[in-house]
């Protein structure tokens, strides 16, 4: 069942993590001011991890029977595991044991596919397979009988 909605619901979903931006700052904590460079526009600004690298509600989710901001909270999680890695790693404490190591590369793989860029590209495959499958599977009576009974509604 869905969460009911609520003020404590994370808005700001930041597809550059917190944890990463504060490497940027003067501390190295998410309270730290960092400069922001926007190219595009011309303009300079400085703010704290918090106030960049976020589209608002990005990663809802909008079916009802999931929380809202499940992807939020999981990459949350992950960012909270990986953000000690990274202040040690600044620190120069290096290397990582193994299993610190992998989840480093983990996060660093999670970094490519929550990017906005990366969403059209992930649209685009999941497309491509959804019409292969139902290519495959109303091709004919037979195999869409034969899918049914696979999903378990026959």
């Amino acid at each position: 069942m869905a969460a009911p909605t609520g003020q404590n619901e994370p808005r700001r979903h930041h597809f550059v993590p917190q944890c990463w931006l504060a490497g940027f700052t003067g501390t190295g904590e998410k309270d730290g001011e960092l400069c922001v460079t926007d190219l595009t526009r011309r303009k300079q600004w400085t703010t704290n991890p918090n106030g960049i690298g976020f589209i608002r509600d990005f990663y809802r989710v909008s079916e009802e029977e999931f929380d809202p901001v499940m992807v939020e909270k999981a990459l949350s999680g992950l960012e909270g595991g990986v953000a000690p890695l990274l202040r040690r790693i600044d620190g120069g404490e290096w290397p990582l044991r193994s299993d610190e190591f992998s989840k480093l590369l983990y996060f660093i793989a999670i970094q490519l596919a929550r990017v906005p860029s990366f969403r059209p590209m992930i649209f685009k495959v999941l497309d491509d397979v959804t019409r292969q499958y139902l290519g495959t599977d109303l091709s004919s009576k037979e195999a869409w009988l034969k899918r049914l009974k696979k999903v378990g509604h026959c």
